[in-house]
């Protein structure tokens, strides 16, 4: 586990530093299934994680405004 998931840091930082050069077919082919698989899991946490925190912006958001405005 611990190897696996240390092999999919090393892709997010070849990623992070060169995104250009890499493509989703080439990340694709180093990662074995299970990596991948692992790899999919982290990008939907992400992702779900994101709308989360900008649904609660918008909320704390239209808060502050109510607040402001009552003033």
């Amino acid at each position: 586990m611990r190897k696996n998931l240390s092999n999919i840091l090393v892709t997010f930082d070849k990623i992070l530093q060169e995104p250009d050069s890499f493509t989703i077919d080439k990340i694709c082919n180093d990662l074995s299934d299970r990596q991948f698989q692992m790899l999919m899991k982290a990008y939907e946490t992400a992702v779900e994680t994101r709308k989360f925190e900008i649904e609660l912006f918008w909320k704390r958001s239209f808060f502050y405004r109510g607040i402001v405005t009552h003033n």
